[in-house]
């Protein structure tokens, strides 16, 4: 599971879904792989500007990759080649393998496996 997949995921227990306190989730992450891939900067700048910055730090804090607070980047470290490579690597080439996603309201786990969120919810949460 990859940075932009975490950023737009929300908890859907239907208590969940009514206090709007379902997101972002937290990462429990037990395997994380890095694929590189090529740094193409005009598309890793139209994702982040695309991202709720604050499930990226989120993101970011679970895997222990914090380098920016990306709520309060300005205009001059966005002049930085360095800052978006950062970004590329986090967004593009992060991956959880192997986990869990906990909401931040109910506790409920959603396991990863093989990179993937299982996010189905069992008939007395819906």
């Amino acid at each position: 599971m990859k940075a932009i997949t975490h950023n737009i995921l929300i908890c859907n227990i239907k208590k969940c879904e009514e206090s709007k306190k379902n997101y972002p989730f937290i990462i429990i992450a037990n395997k994380v792989e890095n694929k590189p891939s090529e740094f193409n900067i005009d598309l890793t700048k139209k994702i982040y500007e695309s991202l709720d910055k604050e499930g990226l730090n989120q993101f970011c804090k679970d895997l222990n990759l914090v380098k920016y607070d990306f709520t309060k980047i300005d205009d001059k470290i966005k002049q930085e080649k360095e800052f978006w490579e950062y970004v590329h690597k986090i967004i593009d080439e992060t991956l959880i393998i192997e986990g869990k996603l906990k909401c931040p309201n109910c506790q409920r786990e959603f396991p990863i496996t093989n990179g993937i969120a299982d996010m189905v919810l069992r008939d007395d949460e819906m």
